[in-house]
């Protein structure tokens, strides 16, 4: 696929993506969100009417507004003798904490909230569902006391944090009062509209949202184990960590609604472990993002995004638990920290989606959507504070994070199958090469088979000779002295033979002996050695030897010691064929995967019909009767086993050039 059609696909699946976070945000603030449900309460004032034939027929009405709010802690009764004083009216929601957006008032204190409720005598029962109260409450219908959780005095405060499931039997006026304290997190009170219905309506919703929460949660826990194990069969992997290490703590994050209907975590730890999911979450998806799309060099992600995501992990844990219980002052500074991370992680999620779409960065097309929508997520998330809280649903962050989890899958699916598809490709080229070697290691054996049974039959001349002549000797058949000694000079030629074929022999299964494995050798320090050990001989004939080095740092992969021979052969014979005051060259150099090495003289050359033959088995184009042409078949055979070649090109009368190309050494992954 060309790099231009790329980019227009994942330009396209970008806006798909927007148009479609858009538009699913757009029909959850509509039909999913407390505040503009058609049952909201609080459009008139004092008692709320409650539409009786409405939540008999499965709608809930959301207790958003119509709330008096009260300094303190106060019972119904108390109320109701009008010690709580002149109430101030609100909604749910429109504070955070118990300053009320009053730099004089503390965060910390403690409240009562009341709320009437008329018109709903006809249903035999209704439910309450009242979201976590902070961080310690008590709640009354009617007078009675249905529910408490923690102790909410300031004397003896301790918090504890519960959703709370509530059936009563209504009147024709209900009242619902909530006691709430907070000295430890950085909401208090009622921060969430209790929703109202029958108790069918309300546990059918309630199931649906559990059912939603507990899918999100454990399919990402389940994508982090698979993605975990991979990583620890191969550590080099690291993108599977990071992935595993989002779906891991973004499935912690969602599942504090089921960690808040379970109860029994206490009032602070819940949301300790809540921030620093999130921004441990948050640490991973940037180290993913910058791997999967290509972004590990930005300096953002490196100086920015990671250290400041892994810094909040840690941070929100630690005010979380120990610093926000001792200093209240420190909440709003540590609120607006968190607030602007979020949006400083959500802006670098939609600018690094938009980067690469630019850029046309691979393997983007599917993970800059899910980032943009992640991203995209967290500002809403953001904006619509106290404007939207879901009845059924999720937030927007759930929802953005459920769309990135399956994106991110997707995109690793597809760089799985990419691997895949290069270790296939690998794997018939490396059955390819394997075969090729298997052939041509077939083939030298075969030739050293041949090589041995030729030189043991050499061998088998010279040595019936030498029995013969030696069992002449001992019968006394020799004659006279010169007879004898006539016989002893054919046992010393012939011994001579055959030393000379051991000689062979024993050059050749040398090699076996000590090259060992091949190893890296660094070419031009090698080359340099070698042209100063053989400078002496090729002085001695009167002959010009130069070297023309590789660059520094060319390294190829070889046995030393039968590198160094090989080059050795082809020096000395370019010194018996090169006259004096002529020249030998040692030049090396790189072409492609493979390193060349040469030997150049100005000698007599080589016959036409005698190149091609050059390398067969005891071929020599030297007059001496005794030279069995082996030394440029051995020099070769070294060659072809360390992977490389040794070939010849030359003219007659000017000079010849030996060529051999070795394999580049190449560092470990």
């Amino acid at each position: 696929m060309s790099p231009s059609r790329r980019g227009a696909l994942a330009s396209a699946a970008l806006l798909l993506a927007l148009a479609l976070v858009g538009g699913l945000f757009a029909l959850a603030y509509r039909f999913d969100n407390k505040y503009t449900a058609p049952l909201a309460t609080g459009r008139v004032q004092g008692a709320q009417p409650l539409d009786s034939a409405a939540l008999q027929a499965g709608e809930l009405a959301v207790l958003a507004g119509g709330w008096e709010l009260y300094d303190g802690l106060y019972t119904p009764q108390e109320l109701a003798d009008g010690r709580g004083g002149a109430p101030e009216q609100t909604y749910i929601g429109q504070y955070p904490d118990f300053s009320r957006r009053q730099a004089e008032r503390s965060p910390y204190g403690a409240a009562t909230y009341r709320l009437v409720l008329t018109g709903a005598q006809s249903l035999p029962a209704l439910s309450l569902q009242v979201q976590e109260v902070f961080s310690a409450s008590r709640i009354w219908v009617d007078g009675v006391l249905l529910w408490q959780q923690g102790r909410p005095e300031a004397e003896g405060y301790r918090p504890g944090v519960q959703n709370a499931l509530l059936t009563f039997s209504p009147g024709a006026r209900t009242e619902i009062v909530v006691e709430a304290a907070n000295y430890s997190h950085y909401y208090s009170g009622l921060y969430y509209p209790p929703l109202l219905g029958t108790p069918e309506a309300l546990s059918s919703a309630l199931a649906g949202q559990l059912l939603f929460y507990g899918a999100i949660s454990l399919g990402a826990v389940t994508l982090a184990l698979f993605s975990l194990a991979v990583w620890a069969v191969d550590r080099r992997e690291r993108h599977y960590l990071s992935f595993g290490g989002f779906c891991l703590l973004f499935g912690l994050h969602a599942a504090y609604p089921l960690f808040h209907w379970l109860g029994g975590l206490g009032g602070r730890w819940p949301y300790v472990l809540e921030d620093a999911a999130f921004f441990g979450a948050a640490f991973c998806l940037c180290s993913l993002v910058s791997r999967l799309s290509r972004l590990e060099t930005s300096r953002a992600q490196r100086w920015l995004a990671e250290p400041l995501t892994l810094f909040f992990a840690l941070f929100s844990a630690v005010c979380n638990a120990f610093v926000l219980p001792r200093a209240p002052g420190f909440l709003p500074l540590y609120g607006a920290l968190v607030d602007l991370c979020r949006l400083g992680v959500g802006s670098y999620l939609i600018i690094t989606s938009f980067r690469g779409v630019r850029k046309q960065r691979p393997s983007g097309w599917l993970v800059y959507p899910g980032c943009c929508c992640y991203g995209v997520a967290l500002w809403l998330s953001a904006v619509q504070a106290n404007r939207f809280e879901p009845i059924r649903g999720g937030w927007p962050v759930e929802y953005g994070g459920l769309g990135l989890v399956v994106l991110l899958a997707a995109a690793m699916v597809r760089e799985n199958v990419r691997i895949a598809r290069q270790n296939r490709a690998l794997t018939a080229h490396l059955e390819e090469t394997v075969a090729q070697r298997t052939r041509q290691l077939t083939e030298l054996q075969n030739q050293r088979r041949r090589f041995l049974a030729d030189l043991a039959h050499d061998i088998k001349g010279p040595a019936a000779a030498i029995a013969t002549y030696v069992s002449l000797i001992r019968q006394g058949e020799g004659g006279d002295d010169r007879e004898l000694g006539e016989y002893l000079d054919i046992i010393g030629q012939k011994s001579g033979e055959v030393a000379q074929r051991l000689g062979y022999l024993q050059r050749y299964t040398a090699q076996e002996l000590t090259s060992g494995g091949r190893q890296r050798v660094e070419l031009a320090p090698f080359l340099r050695r070698l042209h100063r050990s053989l400078l002496p001989d090729t002085d001695a004939s009167a002959i010009h030897f130069t070297l023309v080095p590789p660059p520094e740092g060319v390294s190829v992969l070889a046995f030393p010691d039968r590198l160094t021979r090989a080059l050795e052969n082809l020096v000395y014979n370019a010194i018996d064929f090169t006259p004096a005051e002529g020249e030998i060259a040692l030049r090396a150099g790189v072409r492609g995967k493979s390193a060349w090495i040469e030997v150049i003289d100005s000698g007599q050359g080589v016959e036409g019909d005698d190149l091609p033959r050059l390398f067969e088995r005891h071929f020599s184009t030297r007059q001496d009767k005794d030279s069995r042409g082996l030394g440029l078949f051995i020099a070769r055979e070294a060659l072809l086993e360390m992977g490389g070649d040794l070939t010849a090109s030359s003219r007659p009368g000017e000079g010849a050039t030996f060529t051999l190309t070795l394999p580049l050494w190449q560092p470990p992954e």
